[in-house]
């Protein structure tokens, strides 16, 4: 089947931006999201027709590539298309260019659709996902394994949900988790190194008015130019998210 691809051409807002001029990796992912919203809402399987069956697309794994981060101003394109799906995953990418054409940054992701009258996954919509334009598949896509750690005496932060952390599905939108993870770091850890590699899961959503934990782990690689964290976001006894980030030296 034809990929139906949408892309956008944008600068990258100012106000976006780190103390290094690159695009925030969540302010970065949100911008590539909502290519993808608009193109859920042109096949007819965006919010509104989710919503009208009381569903709602959830995230449950990425994996980014990066080979450099946008610079403020910077002119990319953004572009995003449905890959494939079964009987309970859809599987969409993400891709930024720079001006010359140059692969920026590649997402690969899986989704569920969940219903908000029992806040579990279900089977995909046969008349919603007939619209999204995708290759059915039997199999299962394998994301990279994000290794079990002991948090232990990890180094920690708690983060009190805001409303405006809070999104249509009535729960922390996925981007913010981003934010608390990488503000767990030393400013030094993150003025020395930029990322390359992420790897995230998502195993339970965050609601209005908890107080998740954020821990990390700092292991430095064989090479003393590159370095990996391990992240996971728990509320009480609930782990929530888990992460696995590798970094280079800038």
């Amino acid at each position: 089947m034809a990929r139906q691809i949408l892309s956008r051409t944008q600068r990258v807002p100012f106000y976006e931006v780190n103390t290094f001029q690159e695009w925030h990796v969540s302010t970065m992912l949100n911008a590539m999201l909502a290519v993808a919203d608009d193109q859920l809402d042109q096949l007819n399987a965006g919010d509104e027709v989710m919503h009208a069956k009381a569903l709602g697309w959830v995230i449950t794994q990425y994996h980014f590539d990066i080979q450099r981060f946008p610079k403020s101003k910077e002119t990319v394109t953004l572009s995003s298309w449905a890959d494939s799906y079964n009987q309970f995953f859809s599987y969409r990418d993400y891709q930024m260019t720079d001006a010359m054409g140059q692969e920026l940054v590649h997402i690969n992701s899986s989704w569920v659709m969940m219903s908000f009258k029992t806040r579990k996954m279900v089977r995909v919509d046969p008349e919603i996902v007939k619209n999204v334009i995708a290759d059915p598949i039997r199999s299962v896509k394998k994301f990279p394994r994000i290794p079990k750690k002991d948090y232990t005496g990890a180094q920690q932060k708690p983060y009190r949900v805001r409303y405006f952390d809070i999104d249509a599905n009535q729960h922390v939108n996925n981007v913010h988790y981003f934010d608390w993870m990488i503000d767990t770091l030393d400013l030094a850890f993150i003025k020395k190194y930029v990322i390359d590699t992420i790897d995230i899961r998502y195993e339970r959503e965050v609601k209005y008015g908890e107080t998740p934990v954020s821990s990390v782990i700092v292991e430095p690689d064989e090479s003393d130019k590159s370095v990996t964290t391990y992240h996971q976001i728990k509320t009480a006894d609930r782990v929530n998210t888990e992460c696995e980030i590798h970094w280079h030296l800038r």
